[in-house]
C-alpha cells in the first residue's frame, strides 16, 4: 500500500487528505492524475451549476471533491486513522483562555498544556519572557 496526499495551503487555511493506493505513482504521475481528476470535477461542477464561478477554478473549493473522485474512479482509498491529534491551532497551549471537557480539540489542547507545564513552560515563564522582551525594547529605545 502506498500513501499519497492531496491538499492545499494558504496563510489562513489548509487541508491535507491522505489517500492510499496499491500502485506506486511517481510525483509527476500523481500530480498529473490529480490535475486530470480535478478538471473532471471542475467540469462536473460547471455543468451542474450551468455557470463558472470563482469557486469552480480554485483548488481549495475542489480539494474534497477531487479526493472523493480519486477514490470513486481511480481506485484510491481514504484510510481511517487509528488516533487523531488536532488541537485548535490559534490557541496558546501555555496560557489557555478556554477549555471544555469532552471535545477532542480541547482535550488535545489540555494535553499540550500539561506537557508544556511538565517541561517548565508555564504562565509564569511566559510572563517572565514577555517582561524581558519589554525591558529589552525599552533599552533599545
Amino acid at each position: 500500500m502506498y500513501y499519497y496526499e492531496v491538499g492545499y495551503g494558504s496563510y489562513e487555511d489548509s487541508e491535507r487528505i491522505m489517500l492510499t493506493h496499491e500502485t506506486l505513482f511517481s510525483e509527476k504521475e500523481f500530480r498529473d492524475l490529480v490535475s486530470e481528476v480535478t478538471m473532471e470535477v471542475m467540469k462536473r461542477e460547471i455543468e451542474k451549476h450551468n455557470y463558472v464561478s470563482c469557486s469552480e477554478h480554485r483548488f481549495d473549493w475542489l480539494c474534497d471533491d477531487t479526493a472523493k473522485a480519486l477514490c470513486d474512479s481511480r481506485g484510491f482509498s481514504i484510510p481511517k486513522p487509528t488516533a487523531k491529534f488536532r488541537p485548535f491551532g490559534w490557541e496558546s497551549f501555555i496560557n489557555l483562555d478556554w477549555t471544555k471537557d469532552g471535545d477532542d480539540v480541547e482535550e488535545d489542547l489540555l494535553s499540550l498544556n500539561k506537557a508544556a507545564t511538565k517541561a517548565g513552560y508555564t504562565q509564569e515563564w511566559l510572563a517572565d519572557i514577555k517582561a524581558k522582551q519589554e525591558k529589552q525594547e525599552k533599552e533599545d529605545g
